[in-house]
């Protein structure tokens, strides 16, 4: 099966369930943007965190290499802890 129809058969199948049922279309939308929400935030942290900590590694600001550190810690941590649950849920 080819991408184009791929995408034919899920767009399909997607018009079936708002069709059906709205309400859990409207709460599937909902949970895929906080879902989106999550990743880019992850992200964000994991961009602050490196710039932390490469900034305070270079000016010798030793409570500001410690932040970024944390920063790219939390980060990581939710990741693996995101991907974890997806593995679970397949």
């Amino acid at each position: 099966m080819t991408h184009d129809e791929e995408a034919r058969v899920l767009a399909h199948i997607e018009a079936a369930l708002i069709a059906d049922d709205p309400a859990f279309a409207r709460r599937f939308a909902r949970i895929l943007r906080r879902s989106i929400l999550v990743e880019a935030l992850t992200a964000g942290l994991l961009m602050t965190g490196a710039v932390l900590l490469i900034t305070g590694l270079a000016t010798k600001h030793w409570p500001i290499a410690l932040g970024g550190a944390s920063a790219l810690l939390s980060s990581a941590t939710a990741s693996f802890a995101r991907q974890r649950v997806r593995q679970h849920r397949h």
